[in-house]
């Protein structure tokens, strides 16, 4: 909420939550509804909360509820920010690959925990966290464990402490450690065979990619799509 001179012009922007899947927001103006339910084309509430302070700016600055609206419904993540493929009828996969930090790990990892499905997530080393490196990234694994993940894959050079962290809460639960991309691409198929033999077959699988930019983490995308076109030639 955003009120640059009083109470009665404050824009005021709310998230409305999910609703078959998608994103809503209601935009107000004192007793004047702009929008009861704007969908949002953004994954993850953290994008959404962030569009909802840009219309609050808008409106400030008098821009027309319809430029406002158009730039909402056409607003679009930049490639590897949280960008969601959805492969057939089963596989999912939120591509974050882009960059990591603890914050948006976390964010990335409350938007997992609202997926319906067998969750797969495979998180890379965040960089530049000098002496707080290992804290940091023991804190990533327990929210990977506490965010319901199935499986984990931890990559990168922080990735013992990831792992710690995450079964220091599943302490029976695996978890697969990866030095590099290489690695973590045959681990990552292996996750997804097991997900497909060992869960109901109407039983989403929703893999998040979320490391910072010196693991490459876009680069198991492939790994992805080449099980996704697999499974669909073997349901048929």
């Amino acid at each position: 909420m955003i009120d640059e001179n009083s109470p009665d012009e404050c824009t005021q922007a709310h998230w409305r939550g999910l609703w078959c899947g998608e994103q809503t927001i209601e935009i107000a103006e004192g007793d004047n509804t702009l929008f009861a339910s704007l969908r949002v084309p953004l994954v993850g509430r953290h994008n959404a909360l962030n569009l909802l302070l840009a219309v609050a700016a808008a409106r400030c600055l008098n821009v027309a509820t319809t430029q406002i609206e158009q730039g909402v419904l056409t607003a679009q993540m930049p490639s590897g920010r949280m960008q969601e493929h959805c492969y057939g009828r089963r596989l999912c996969l939120i591509d974050d690959s882009y960059n990591a930090n603890p914050e948006s790990m976390q964010a990335a990892l409350a938007e997992l925990k609202t997926r319906y499905g067998h969750s797969i997530a495979v998180l890379g080393s965040m960089g530049e966290l000098g002496s707080y490196a290992e804290t940091l990234h023991e804190q990533l694994g327990v929210q990977a464990a506490q965010s319901g993940v199935a499986q984990l894959i931890a990559v990168g050079p922080d990735r013992d402490a990831i792992a710690r962290g995450y079964r220091s809460v599943k302490t029976d639960q695996p978890t697969f450690l990866a030095e590099n991309t290489d690695a973590a691409k045959t681990l990552l198929a292996r996750a997804l065979e097991y997900a497909a033999a060992n869960s109901a077959s109407d039983l989403p699988i929703v893999v998040l990619l979320k490391g910072s930019r010196f693991v490459g983490l876009e680069q198991l995308i492939p790994t992805v799509q080449g099980f996704a076109s697999k499974y669909e030639q073997e349901a048929h």
